[in-house]
């Protein structure tokens, strides 16, 4: 009894180590933790924001912003109150403009909500929204009119659910303006080593789009197509590898019908991966050009990011990020050119505090 009991101790544990496995990422993932440590943050924006409540519960924002060097300056005073299913907003900008915009919302029906913005002076951008969510189980609702002398009238139909296990469908059926109608197929693990996504947009001239990944957890072949019915040809074509550990992520990605080759790596330092470094470059094959980018990013404690990045054109970029508060953050970001040491470099720095 006890060499059985043992077995089948170890037959679940295997189902469950079976189960919990997760499958290959999808194609679009591939290279997104080096893109995101090359570019998420970095601005040459100056902006403040301060956003403080009352005690009856009125909402005042006060935004100040120039967005590069040259733009010129922008300034914005917003206030906002709600009260039960109602809403109030008033906006102030520099021009000067004013607007006002009066929401009200709730359910009409057992899952049914409707919701109406009227927007002062400018009505024309005034809405009415009926939304019938999960009427008939796997099925959504939502129409849309325009309030204002020319009326736009749209009615958007959903319906979504599970055909066959870890295979998700949905369609989406537009009206009139039925050009932006779609349908998506999601065959997520159906193979357990396989994610397939198909999308294809129902109109006169509809464009197939293709995802397709292969693998495991760890390493994944991937390629993305999409197809024009209207020219009978493939507009993108795209295909991948991607190698995924604790400690590193790697992918190599063939683009734009084999013109464009990205190698990207990123690798973490330490089990609690505070301290990490990644290497991106990117070659024409049409134009002979290489393109590289090098980069890092520490976590010096639980308030405070930094990060840093050079490229080929010998643009040097850092980036500074503080939590004063949960809802504040402090950004400073600055760029360099090392090869034009003449000009002044240029400074981005971002405020929001809310009290």
């Amino acid at each position: 009894m006890g060499k059985s009991q043992q077995r089948k101790k170890k037959r679940k544990n295997t189902s469950k180590r079976q189960k919990q496995e997760p499958g290959p990422r999808p194609f679009s993932d591939y290279g997104k933790i080096a893109n995101g440590l090359l570019t998420k943050g970095y601005s040459q924006d100056q902006r403040l924001s301060i956003s403080t409540r009352s005690s009856n519960g009125v909402i005042f924002t006060s935004t100040a912003a120039r967005p590069g060097r040259r733009s010129s300056p922008t300034t914005q005073i917003a206030a906002s109150y709600k009260y039960g299913n109602a809403s109030i907003d008033v906006n102030i900008d520099a021009k000067p403009s004013f607007s006002t915009t009066l929401t009200l919302g709730g359910k009409v029906l057992p899952s049914t909500y409707a919701k109406a913005s009227l927007k002062f002076p400018d009505y024309n951008f005034s809405k009415l929204n009926l939304k019938f969510q999960h009427f008939f189980r796997n099925a959504a609702l939502y129409i849309s009119v325009g309030l204002n002398q020319s009326p736009v009238f749209s009615t958007t139909l959903t319906l979504g659910g599970k055909v066959l296990p870890s295979t998700y469908t949905k369609a989406s059926l537009k009206f009139p303006d039925y050009n932006f109608s779609k349908l998506n197929l999601k065959f997520q693990h159906f193979f357990r080593n396989a994610a397939l996504y198909i999308s294809v947009d129902l109109n006169q001239s509809p464009v197939v789009m293709l995802s397709a990944s292969i693998g495991t957890a760890s390493i994944a072949f991937g390629m993305e197509a999409k197809y024009k019915a209207a020219s009978h040809s493939f507009t993108q074509c795209d295909a991948g590898i991607s190698v995924t550990k604790p400690s590193c992520d790697a992918s190599i990605i063939l683009a734009e019908r084999g013109d464009l080759l990205r190698l990207a790596y990123v690798h973490h330092f330490g089990h609690l991966r505070k301290i990490s470094a990644v290497a991106e470059v990117t070659r024409r094959l049409s134009k002979n050009k290489n393109t590289f980018a090098v980069g890092g990013s520490c976590i010096v404690d639980h308030l405070t990011t930094v990060k840093a990045k050079l490229n080929n054109q010998g643009k040097l970029q850092a980036l500074l990020r503080h939590m004063i508060n949960p809802n504040s953050w402090l950004t400073i970001s600055g760029e360099f050119d090392t090869k034009a040491l003449d000009k002044k470099p240029g400074i981005g720095l971002a405020l929001a505090l809310r009290l």
